[in-house]
């Protein structure tokens, strides 16, 4: 049985936009402090997180400093030859990700974090169990990378207080799967 993950994501309230040439259009510090604390909290001191990216979210990651640290980055390539090493591993499908995660002891939660055509993969996949959204209010950006639309399998949780950093409003917003019995 594939392990059940998280999807987290920050899109634009009007129409889902993710990115545009490869960038992600804010710059919010503290949303990516929330990426980073859901990312990496563990229960168990002794085990990590990992996360599942495509290829050009690994790209966007590696020219804007460097992976994501004390979490397995998983990227998904068919062509990428890049050395691996204990913190970075290579395959070539989401199915090949959660393979390779079965197989380790040291991996807690599991999270996949873009892009496009990650998330349109992974959101209808039955072990898909929670969304963390940061919808920002924007209408000014274009678009060229888009969030799908969240399924009715899924219910709202959470919902923050409206926040302001850097001229954006932005909320962070939680759906669970439901579970039927």
């Amino acid at each position: 049985m594939d392990p059940s993950f998280s999807i987290i994501v920050s899109f634009s309230k009007n129409k889902r936009g993710i990115g545009y040439n490869n960038q992600i259009p804010w710059n919010i510090p503290s949303n990516s402090e929330h990426f980073h604390n859901i990312t990496c909290s563990t229960n168990d001191f002794r085990k990590r997180n990992a996360v599942i990216m495509g290829r050009k979210t690994f790209d966007y990651l590696k020219e804007k400093e460097n992976l994501l640290p004390e979490r397995l980055n998983i990227v998904l390539s068919k062509s990428l030859q890049i050395q691996e090493s204990k913190h970075l591993i290579v395959v070539s499908s989401l199915q090949d990700a959660f393979l390779k995660i079965q197989k380790r002891s040291d991996i807690e939660n599991v999270f996949v974090i873009g892009g496009e055509s990650v998330f349109k993969e992974a959101i209808g996949l039955p072990n898909c169990r929670k969304i963390f959204v940061t919808i920002v209010d924007d209408s000014v950006y274009h678009f060229d990378c888009f969030f799908p639309i969240i399924p009715d399998s899924f219910i709202f949780k959470y919902m923050s207080p409206l926040n302001t950093e850097n001229h954006f409003h932005f909320r962070f917003l939680e759906y669970e799967k439901m579970v039927h019995s």
